[in-house]
């Protein structure tokens, strides 16, 4: 039997269960005489065999054909493209048997060879029509979205694995719930009010009911909002494929919010998202998260936000991978407040501004001297004396300015020194506040007691072609004991937004830019990342600390690259005076400083106590055949000599010689341990090596190990200094006791 024959023949039978009245259980004559009973098979298209009510053929009868709702004679076909039309009255074989194709819905009667009425029936129907209403039953079912049998629930899913329960799709479905099921409209216009307000409403209720319904689903597609799309619930994860794209008329700080729910003050729970791609259209910010554990985002993406492209506060343990910020542009958080003066007292919740003292001419500077200058703030990178911060990049280098905000009322309590990084609780009364909004700020403001942000890492992260001030920042407000800790970032680009592309009329470049902003931190790596100095004049590739309490420790750029292409005065690396030395803070950083009167590295103190450019270390090995010492060229600043001895041709001692060729440079004599006010020699004049101010040279030595200077042995013996010129003393009394005129 032919598949479409099989299908019909099924529908005839079942059809009489499917409550259709279309299909009569009843027969009648046309004239409308008695009703006879249906008989126990109805004909299909096709070949068919008839019978009377008694089972027998009407051998040699007819059918005749009519119109159910008029009576008429209707035309039956002799083949199924209904070319081949049947007179009124068909005549059956000696088998009782003909070939009938049905169209539509038929009154039919049937005689025996007699001419006499075997039946009557007007249920007869064409496979078509039958298929028909049976589609028309299942597409009602399976539209049925309120009983769980119909719908989805009708389809089974099979399950692969052992183990495995098969599911229907509803269940399949209800997996993820989709931004579609809850109203959505997606690639509507950004001036379309209507529709941000229902995408809005659609993702309030999307992310309200995903711990109920499964893990929220953002389908691909640009969808317009008027307001932050808020995350408030843990245990989330979030399939993100479209764009969240800001509409005209956009109220609101940030574009997305993942944040703890007001009763908490961290999330215990991982928020967890595949891809968020978002577009402010410098409307507002980009994304902020306050609050969460275990925050995990795989190609974040954020869009042509108005300051802030990431905000993060306390949040532990979490990592972004591939994150992308492109395009955002500068703005200021607060405006510029009044210079602190201890003349007057501060309410809490009042701005002000570190107020130093203004240049003069005539006086001299000493090296991180700090001054402000026609609105600017300079820091000396050099003695100074006369020469204008504005226009001297050899003495001068520009920094930006440090605000605080009052956390509690009081009068003369200075903001460098009375703030949230000391380690007394009753001396908090200022917190640091940042006017120009970083691209990337990971800021904990926490300011007492609690957890602090840690374990936080970006992994390839490509921050470029921005106008902010500053592109990422890292800070705490916390005590010595707690600040930020375990900050990585590995790879990727910090690129500046280039002079010569201005097609963005949104972004500016700006003079003083920042590249990478350390606040107080502890344990912060930033591992093979290309950092690229925006063009602008006096930018600054690392700012490392500032004159406050922001004191990082243990701080280590490996295997990166900082540069600039153009600009006047730019900074590779400027280390505040608040900053401290710590034994592991390790600077590997390649150079690439193209402008003009450019500085690769700031850091007077030595606070990076391992130097690329200026720390040089090599092994020479024991028994070297022709030893020649080492010779080690010292730049502008301090080198550190860190040797490996090696044994000279007598074998007597591990020697090793160091030779200052730069007046002004010197050789810092270091413990290895990261203390301050180690013993240095400074090369003055070319036959002159001094002492740093306030130390002092011993020379320890014995009969036995004697100093030797030039022919001359020097020891100590009960407190009277010998010398012996012409070989080693044999005891302790073999030489001359040392007086001013020996």
């Amino acid at each position: 039997m032919s598949r479409r024959n099989f299908f019909s023949r099924a529908l005839s039978f079942v059809g009489l269960g499917i409550g259709s009245s279309a299909i009569a259980n009843q027969v009648t004559e046309p004239s409308g005489s008695q009703p006879l009973h249906l008989p126990p098979s109805l004909p299909i298209s096709g070949s068919n065999q008839f019978h009377d009510l008694n089972g027998r053929r009407l051998a040699l009868g007819s059918i005749s054909t009519f119109d159910p709702s008029t009576g008429a004679p209707k035309t039956a076909y002799r083949d199924p493209e209904f070319k081949q039309a049947y007179d009124h009255s068909i005549q059956l074989d000696a088998d009782g048997a003909a070939s009938i194709f049905w169209d539509g819905p038929y009154q039919v009667i049937a005689k025996n060879k007699h001419g006499e009425v075997a039946w009557a029936a007007s249920g007869y129907k064409s496979e078509g029509y039958l298929a028909e209403i049976a589609s028309s039953t299942i597409k009602t079912d399976l539209s049925n979205t309120t009983d769980p049998q119909k719908g989805g629930g009708m389809i089974r899913i099979r399950a692969e694995g052992d183990g495995s329960i098969d599911r229907n799709l509803s269940e399949k479905l209800s997996e993820f719930k989709t931004l579609s099921d809850k109203g959505a409209k997606r690639d509507a216009p950004t001036s379309d009010r209507s529709m941000a307000r229902t995408n809005s409403d659609a993702m309030d209720k999307l992310f309200e009911d995903s711990e109920k319904f499964g893990a929220p689903h953002i389908p691909p597609g640009t969808w317009v909002v008027d307001r932050p799309v808020i995350i408030k619930k843990g245990f989330q994860n979030i399939k993100w494929d479209g764009i969240v794209v800001a509409g005209d008329d956009f109220e609101g700080e940030y574009l997305v919010e993942i944040i703890a729910e007001e009763s908490t003050p961290y999330f215990r729970w991982p928020v967890v998202a595949n891809k968020i791609h978002i577009d402010a259209r410098y409307k507002c910010r980009g994304i902020r998260v306050v609050g969460i554990d275990h925050l995990c985002i795989a190609n974040l993406r954020v869009e042509r936000a108005r300051g802030h492209g990431f905000y993060g506060d306390k949040i532990r343990e979490s990592t972004l991978f591939f994150p992308q910020f492109v395009n955002c542009t500068e703005r200021l958080a607060f405006d510029s407040p009044d210079f602190w003066t201890n003349a007057r007292g501060y309410k809490q919740g009042e701005l002000t501004r570190i107020s130093n003292p203004e240049w003069e001419p005539q006086k001299k500077y000493a090296i991180e001297s700090i001054i402000r200058h026609q609105g600017n703030r300079y820091i000396a990178i050099t003695e100074s004396a006369g020469a204008s911060p504005a226009s001297s990049k050899s003495q001068w280098r520009r920094i930006p300015h440090e605000d605080y905000i009052c956390t509690k009322t009081n009068s003369g309590k200075d903001p460098r020194e009375f703030n949230t990084n000391t380690e007394k609780i009753e001396d908090r009364y200022w917190q640091k506040r940042y006017q120009d909004e970083a691209v990337f700020e990971l800021h904990d403001t926490i300011i007492d007691t609690g957890d602090r942000s840690n374990q936080f890492t970006l992994y390839s992260p490509i921050i470029r072609d921005c106008g902010n001030a500053c592109f990422v920042r890292i800070d705490s407000s916390k005590t010595a004991a707690r600040p930020v800790t375990h900050f990585n970032i590995y790879g990727g680009h910090i690129h500046a937004y280039p002079k010569r592309q201005k097609d963005i009329k949104e972004i500016r470049v700006l003079d003083n830019q920042r590249m990478i902003e350390v606040g107080y931190a502890f344990n912060l790596n930033v591992h093979g990342t290309n950092i690229r100095n925006g063009d602008g004049n006096d930018t600054i590739g690392i700012l490392v600390g500032d004159e406050g309490r922001k004191a990082p420790s243990d701080v280590r750029f490996v295997a990166s690259v900082v540069s600039n292409a153009s600009g006047d005065g730019a900074v590779g690396v400027l280390v505040m005076p608040k900053a401290n030395p710590s034994k592991s803070a390790r600077l590997e950083v390649s150079y690439r400083m193209s402008g003009t009167n450019t500085v690769e590295v700031f850091d007077p103190r030595g606070v990076f106590r391992e130097q690329h450019s200026t720390t040089q270390i090599v092994s020479i090995p024991d028994h070297s055949r022709n030893p020649v010492g080492w010779l080690v060229q010292a730049g502008a600043v301090h080198t550190m000599v860190t040797p490996y001895a090696y044994r000279s041709a007598e074998g007597k001692s591990n020697e090793f010689d160091v030779r200052v060729t730069a007046q002004g440079a010197s050789i810092r004599l270091s413990d290895g341990q990261g203390q301050s006010g180690e013993l240095a020699f400074s090369k003055k004049t070319p036959d002159r090596l001094l002492v740093n101010p306030g130390k002092a040279v011993q020379f320890e030595g014995s009969w036995e190990s004697p100093v030797h200077i030039g022919p001359a042995r020097i020891w100590s013996n009960e407190n009277k200094l010998y010398v012996k010129f012409g070989g080693d003393p044999s005891h302790q009394s073999d030489g001359q006791i040392f007086t001013a005129t020996t």
